[in-house]
């Protein structure tokens, strides 16, 4: 957007990883190490490879 001045103002901010998505990852890393220590290794494995995906796509964006 440019402000009277003529000089444009910057909407965007820095990502940081302390972002809606980088929440969700730490939650499933969280989820994960929970199941696992119930025993539900399938769930526990299921949370991390979705936990590697949404980081993986994060870093592919920058984030």
């Amino acid at each position: 957007m440019v402000a009277m001045g003529g000089k444009r103002k910057d909407t965007k901010t820095e990502p940081d990883q302390e972002g809606e998505g980088w929440d969700a990852v730490r939650q499933l890393a969280e989820a994960a190490r929970e199941a696992r220590a119930r025993g539900e290794i399938e769930l526990a494995t299921a949370f991390d490879d979705e936990c590697v995906r949404r980081r993986a796509a994060l870093l592919e964006r920058g984030e």
